[in-house]
C-alpha cells in the first residue's frame, strides 16, 4: 500500500505550487520595482542638490565683468 506522502503530487497539488510559486515572484518584482524607484528619487533628489551647488560655485568664480552688479556686491 503507498503512504500519502510517498504518492505523487495530484493534479491540484502542482497547480497550487505553481500559483504560490507566481504569486512569490510577482511580490519579490513589485518589492525590487519599489525599491529602484526609491533609488531613483533619491538620485534625483541628490543630482539637484548638486547641480545647484555647481551653479552657484560657476557664479562665485566667473569674473565679475560677468556676474550682475547685486551679485559682485553681495560678496
Amino acid at each position: 500500500m503507498t503512504r500519502p506522502e510517498d504518492a505523487p503530487p495530484t493534479h491540484e497539488a502542482a497547480d497550487r505550487a505553481v500559483r504560490s510559486l507566481f504569486q512569490i515572484g510577482r511580490l519579490w518584482a513589485s518589492h525590487g520595482l519599489e525599491m529602484g524607484r526609491m533609488t531613483l528619487r533619491t538620485a534625483a533628489k541628490t543630482l539637484e542638490s548638486t547641480a545647484e551647488t555647481l551653479e552657484d560655485l560657476s557664479q562665485r568664480v566667473a569674473p565679475d565683468d560677468e556676474r550682475p552688479a547685486d551679485e559682485r556686491a553681495a560678496d
